[in-house]
Parts: structure tokens; sequence; C-alpha cells
């Protein structure tokens, strides 16, 4: 795949259906668009990674852990009539 300016990959998309974050290639920092029921957009942004150790949750069933939620309800950019998660 050819790399554009500042190494950012030219723009990929693909079903999410069946498909873990562990198989993703992230870049920290850079925004994603997440895109379901055919329309509806979320913005992602990884901004921290590290590794799994002894004192985290073991369980996979118990991820991903919400580390931030905001304060004020941010309307979906669709529908603008449901709650964007």
């Amino acid at each position: 795949m050819a790399e554009e300016p500042y190494g950012i990959r030219a723009h990929v998309s693909r079903s999410m259906e069946g498909v873990r974050i562990s198989e993703l290639t992230l870049r920290l920092g850079q925004p994603y668009l997440f895109q379901h029921q055919g329309n509806c957009e979320h913005l992602l942004l990884f901004s921290d990674l590290r590794l799994l150790n002894a004192s985290d949750e073991q369980l996979p069933e118990c991820y991903p852990i919400k580390v931030y939620d905001t304060r004020t309800e941010v309307l979906c950019r669709a529908c603008r009539r449901v709650r964007a998660m």
C-alpha cells in the first residue's frame, strides 16, 4: 500500500464485522472514522497505548474499558436524535 506524506497510509475501508482492535494497525493521535448503519459516523482517536500487566483485568470480555466520557450529550451526526456513544 502506498504511503502519503508524513507516513500516513492511503484511506482503507473495510467491514468491521468480526474484526478485533488487535487486528488493526493503528497510529496514536490519528483520527479514524467509524461508520455504521449506513451513515452514522463517529470519530475515534487512540491517544494512549500500553501492554497488559498482572494488575489489569485479565478477562477479554471486560474490554474495552471506558476511560473518558463527555459531560455533555453528543447527538448522532446522521439522525440528530440519538445520543452518540
